[in-house]
């Protein structure tokens, strides 16, 4: 019904957001570390996705961006190293 929107970050349990058009799709980021995933501010995702569709035709149905990286908290316990 396009009421939630599934997010599947790399080896962690599946998370949901709503979907709604005050929470559009954003990219996210996680971190290596610790695993907490953040909301990123929102872009617009509609040209990637058209440039999608071009290339794989109806089968490309959503684009989802995530970042990976080291988050501040992890970054402050482990400084000497990233």
């Amino acid at each position: 019904m396009g009421i939630i929107r599934k997010i599947n970050p790399e080896g962690r349990s599946t998370f949901y957001e709503l979907a709604c058009e005050h929470h559009p799709p954003h990219p996210h980021f996680q971190c290596c570390r610790c695993g907490e995933v953040q909301c990123l501010e929102s872009i617009s995702l509609d040209h990637l996705c058209a440039e999608l569709q071009e290339v794989l035709g109806p089968g490309a149905l959503r684009v989802e961006i995530r970042v990976e990286g080291i988050c501040p908290k992890c970054q402050a316990l482990t400084p000497e190293k990233v």
